[in-house]
């Protein structure tokens, strides 16, 4: 069975990378990008199993992003986990994500936790 894919998408090239060696040591595909503007196209190209999103991506919001996504039939039920380290932006923005079917975390955030919320959104809690 092929490995699930990731998109992973923040523009911070650190995190990014962080997360990008993170998950395919677990085994995943991983598929990152640091502009926002690519998301949807990098979703429809790869067929992902998770979308893990920052929510501050320089001019572009994950927030909208996430929502032109779930526009999308074929992706409206994609697992996502959003994150930021900005509670001004987070706290208002939570309620909408948790309307939308995401998963939410608030950086920093742990590795440990990251992967938790990895397998719980690709294989249930455990």
């Amino acid at each position: 069975m092929p490995a699930s894919t990731i998109v992973v998408v923040d523009d911070n090239a650190v995190l990014l990378q962080v997360m990008q060696h993170l998950f395919a040591r677990q085994g995943y595909q991983v598929v990152t990008s640091r502009y926002g503007n690519d998301t949807l196209d990098l979703v429809q190209n790869n067929t992902p199993a998770l979308l893990v999103i920052d929510l501050e991506l320089g001019p572009w919001s994950g927030l909208s992003i996430i929502e032109k996504l779930r526009a999308i039939p074929a992706f409206a039920a994609l697992p996502v986990i959003a994150y930021s380290g900005n509670p001004i932006m987070l706290d208002p923005a939570t309620p909408e994500l948790k309307k939308l079917g995401c998963a939410v975390l608030e950086k920093p955030f742990s590795l440990e936790t990251m992967l938790q919320r990895v397998g719980a959104a690709l294989h249930g809690p455990a």
